[in-house]
């Protein structure tokens, strides 16, 4: 009834792993239940860079620039791509507008605001470094911002 994938920096990257997607749409599947779960590294500040980098894949996404270990794999996977979606351009922009259908934006801005209110409330209390809280929390809002840009721009392409 849905396709939940666990999505990391370097999903994308992966044509085996795109090609999941293609073959998931080709059976019928819809695109609105398909389910990205971010998957982030467990530290804050390395949670915040998985995130960005998720979103910088998508935004940047070609399925001619993905990884296959044999170049044959590549080209033939390529070609069934290219031919049941009128050219790969059409099966990049299907994907990138992934981001925007599937609603990744609303759990990744969700968990950059819990994990902001969480660097916020674990530094009240540091009087002397009340300053660079503030920085922090200034750093995480600027991410958030960063991020729905990112997709409003996708939006537009």
């Amino acid at each position: 009834q849905r396709l939940v994938i666990l999505c990391g920096s370097t999903y994308l990257s992966r044509l085996w792993c795109v090609l999941e997607l293609f073959v998931y749409v080709q059976m019928g599947g819809s695109v609105g239940v398909i389910e990205f779960v971010p998957v982030l590294r467990s530290d804050k500040d390395g949670g915040y860079e998985d995130l960005l980098s998720i979103s910088q894949t998508f935004q940047d996404f070609d399925a001619a620039d993905c990884h296959c270990r044999k170049e044959q794999d590549k080209q033939n996977i390529l070609i069934v791509i290219s031919t049941a979606f009128y050219g790969v351009e059409e099966f990049n922009r299907l994907v990138r507008e992934m981001v925007i259908n599937i609603g990744l934006r609303r759990e990744t801005s969700s968990l950059i605001s819990d994990l902001s209110s969480d660097i916020s409330a674990s530094s009240q209390g540091f009087s002397q470094e009340g300053s660079s809280s503030t920085s922090v929390v200034a750093t995480v809002s600027h991410i958030c911002r960063n991020f729905d840009q990112h997709v409003d721009h996708a939006r537009t392409r």
